[in-house]
């Protein structure tokens, strides 16, 4: 119990940093990739919840907006501290949203399933990462 109520304070407290570096203006944003995400990239212990977090973000403002690439920095960010879990995770949640689509197959437009927006943001991620690593 005690632990279940640290780990919903820690995700609130990140969702609270993840809205204020969405919201930072252009000349803050690096900033707070540099001084508040790089810290937390750095502690493994933070790594599952903290990308969980980013992405949720990520599908709620949808692929290829301004704050979808934020989130994607902050990914980046996290991978680079990271990679293998965090590759891991990017795999397992797309292996799982595109099995959630096929479950829809034949009776809506692959556009018009409920997970089509985490794999269009799970693409935009996949893609800088492997920009990243090239």
């Amino acid at each position: 119990a005690e632990d279940q109520k640290a780990h919903d304070r820690i995700k609130d407290v990140l969702v609270t940093f993840i809205q204020l570096t969405a919201d930072q203006d252009e000349r803050l944003y690096p900033y707070f990739l540099s001084r508040l995400w790089t810290v937390i990239a750095r502690d493994k212990g933070l790594t599952e919840v903290t990308s969980d977090c980013i992405l949720a973000r990520a599908v709620k403002s949808g692929a290829n907006t301004s704050t979808s690439a934020r989130m994607v920095d902050m990914m980046l960010l996290l991978a680079s501290e990271q990679s293998p879990l965090i590759c891991r995770k990017l795999i397992k949640r797309m292996l799982k949203a595109l099995d959630d689509m096929n479950q829809h197959m034949g009776t809506l437009f692959v556009t018009q399933t409920p997970s089509w927006q985490e794999v269009e943001v799970l693409v935009e991620v996949m893609q800088a990462l492997s920009y990243k690593d090239t």
